[in-house]
């Protein structure tokens, strides 16, 4: 029976995109999936615009189960992250650019969490107890990585972390832009590590 369709569902060139890179993961032994892969991808799709419980997925999707199932094992092999990738390079290369950045910017925000948080710290700059993201963007605005930590924790140390993924995933990297937050022991890291590209 075909359902009716939430915003949130994927286009069929959505799905044209990703489908070959889901593919890559599935094992071509046993049995076939029991669910139809564009509707469990539709309903995480769902349960991250809307912010819903996993037990709180709409019914006419697939099992909730199910869907972690499938969230789980793409993210283990790497499929999310491949998906990312490949996209990022895709959209570059439309608006003009290359396909790898060769700069890129970083920023933070620190957001408040209920107690029920696992973890959370001060930040005392903003006067916010709670949890801090850490975003990579390139020079379109696509993010490149992404971290989630405690409030309290230092700007420039965390940013330290970040980078390091960044330059291993995208080794292209010559500028980063940052404010005085990123000060002191962030300044230099970048220095010796772009001397050390020379």
């Amino acid at each position: 029976m075909k359902r009716d369709s939430y915003s949130t569902d994927l286009t069929d060139k959505q799905w044209e995109t990703i489908s070959p890179r889901l593919k890559i993961s599935s094992s071509k032994a046993g049995r076939p999936p029991k669910y139809d892969l564009r509707e469990i991808m539709n309903a995480l799709f769902y349960l991250v615009h809307t912010g819903c419980q996993w037990r709180e997925i709409p019914h006419d999707f697939p099992p909730w189960f199910s869907v972690y199932y499938y969230f789980r094992k793409y993210q283990k092999n790497g499929i999310w992250h491949l998906i990312h990738i490949s996209t990022h390079q895709d959209l570059r290369e439309q608006s003009g650019k290359t396909p790898e950045p060769s700069a890129a910017m970083i920023d933070s925000q620190s957001v408040k969490t209920s107690q029920m948080a696992e973890t959370r710290g001060f930040d005392g700059n903003k006067k916010i107890k709670g949890r801090k993201r850490h975003i990579v963007v390139d020079t379109l605005g696509f993010p490149l990585v992404v971290k989630v930590h405690d409030a309290n924790l230092s700007d420039s140390k965390q940013a330290i972390a970040i980078l390091e993924i960044l330059f291993f995933w995208f080794g292209t990297i010559k500028m980063i832009w940052a404010d005085a937050a990123y000060r002191g022991e962030l300044a230099s890291y970048l220095w010796y590590t772009f001397l050390c590209k020379l």
